[in-house]
């Protein structure tokens, strides 16, 4: 390798300065540094430099001051799908709709979703990342390599430390959910690990849980009284699930780059379709406020808990665009606070039938078809939206 420990950790893990040069000092006392090593050994410079570029326009796009975001990908992975038609999509909207200059407000960022370890409150399967079985587990890595080797803006759900860092060296940026975003465990990970980060909204829908995450991530170990972050594992592989334990690490500088994912809430079954429509401008509202007060971007969640709030069921294959409709025409009159926050959007969007909630299939040309164009309304709706408030 041409760089040394330290600034490998720095670049491909995109870790906190302070605890990559206590984590290589470890390393190389402890005679482990080739494990890390030799876990981006075999990646392409290319993909390398393109992942950087990614991570810049992720981050500044995070903190409301670059581009829109559209994110698309399945739920959850299925062993033996095959991502193709999905890079391809994700490659031909980009090349509609181009990312222009770096420093630039202009064009949309179009990144895949990828997800290998989808949380689960009831007695389904947690992911392939979980799985007990090697070829599983292969399949895992193999989703997110793929995806760097194309060079694509790729975001993941992190559920814990190892699986981050795991994965850090191959994405731009990741995302804590609902059921994770509380957890202090990963606050402090999301701190340790300086990509682009994106809170869900809680169960409750209300801010101050995703303020206080946000809060979290964004301090360092002197403003937690010197607590440390703990990744539990960094640089494992299919084969080993060990990989290297860096212990506690001190975190010199928060991380900034942090944006909010609105998905909506609960709302009671009796609650009437106008009601139920003001509670979820209302939901907006709060979130694009908090995203005012704290200096970030909000993207809608139009998979979970956002559409039936506008009484659009969730088999509804234009759901996506039908609730960003909805929300562009509230925001016309009035009905969101600080809408000019929001930004753009996380979508599901499926290879084959699998392990995921009901979304679009592009099993065959038509369904690609259909999808691209429900995609570029929603684009057109949120610049739309945009253009409207400013």
């Amino acid at each position: 390798m041409t760089e040394n420990l330290q600034e490998l950790l720095e670049h491909n893990w995109a870790m906190d300065s302070i605890a990559a040069t206590e984590l290589a000092n470890r390393l190389e006392m402890s005679g482990q540094g080739h494990i890390v090593e030799s876990a981006i050994e075999h990646l392409d410079p290319a993909a390398i430099a393109r992942r950087d570029l990614n991570r810049e326009l992720l981050g500044q796009a995070c903190l409301g001051l670059g581009k829109s975001i559209i994110i698309l990908g399945p739920c959850s992975e299925t062993l033996g799908a095959d991502d193709s038609p999905l890079f391809d999509l994700v490659d031909e909207l980009q090349e509609e709709f181009p990312v222009g200059e770096l420093e630039s407000t202009e064009g949309v960022l179009i990144g895949v979703r990828k997800n290998g370890g989808k949380p689960r409150t009831d007695t389904k399967t947690r992911g392939l990342g979980f799985s007990t079985i090697t070829e599983e587990r292969q399949s895992f890595f193999t989703h997110h390599q793929q995806a760097f080797d194309r060079g694509l803006l790729t975001v993941t759900e992190t559920l814990n430390g190892p699986q981050l860092g795991t994965l850090a060296p191959l994405i731009s940026g990741h995302w804590l959910g609902m059921r994770d975003m509380l957890s202090t465990t990963l606050r402090d990970v999301a701190s340790l690990i300086k990509l682009p980060v994106m809170v869900k909204n809680g169960q409750s829908g209300e801010p101050i849980e995703v303020k206080r995450t946000i809060v979290t991530i964004r301090s360092n170990s002197d403003k937690k009284d010197g607590s440390g972050a703990d990744l539990g594992s960094i640089a494992r592989s299919a084969k080993s699930v060990m990989g290297v334990d860096p212990g506690i690490l001190p975190v010199g500088g928060g991380n900034n780059n942090v944006a909010i994912i609105a998905r909506g809430y609960e709302l009671p079954e009796s609650m009437g379709s106008e009601d139920r429509m003001q509670a979820a401008f209302t939901h907006l509202g709060k979130m694009c406020l908090l995203a005012d007060e704290m200096g970030c971007a909000v993207l809608l969640d139009g998979s979970h808990k956002v559409p039936h709030m506008f009484s659009i069921e969730a088999s509804d294959i234009k759901r996506f665009i039908s609730s960003t409709q909805k929300i562009n025409k509230g925001i016309r009159e009035g009905r969101v606070k600080a809408s000019y926050r929001y930004k753009g959007g996380i979508h599901e969007i499926g290879v084959v039938k699998g392990r995921t909630d009901p979304d679009f299939l592009i099993e065959t040309k038509a369904d690609r078809e259909l999808v691209k164009s429900v995609v570029r309304d929603t684009i057109s709706t949120i610049i739309d939206t945009v253009q409207t408030e400013l």
